[in-house]
């Protein structure tokens, strides 16, 4: 009989704790997760923040090339 393990063995980070570092339960007897969204989201959002803006960054570098190329074609026929 192959034994499985359990969600709490092999992710305790992702369930409450009390400060001894045991397992808060439920009325069943399973340990209690965590609320809220996990941390990781939070990563997420902030590399997805950063690599926004660094394209707004790179959209923006590009504009002002082009208006500079263009800027010394209007000076040099002129």
């Amino acid at each position: 009989m192959d034994y499985e393990a359990k969600d709490w063995e092999l992710n305790p980070h992702l369930y409450l704790q009390d400060n001894e570092g045991n397992f808060v339960k439920n009325k069943d007897g399973t340990p209690r997760k965590k609320g809220g969204r996990p941390p990781k989201d939070a990563q997420d959002a902030a590399r997805r923040t950063i690599t926004r803006k660094q394209k707004n960054i790179q959209k923006l570098e590009q504009k002002l090339n082009n208006a500079k190329k263009s800027f010394k074609k209007q000076k040099t026929n002129t």
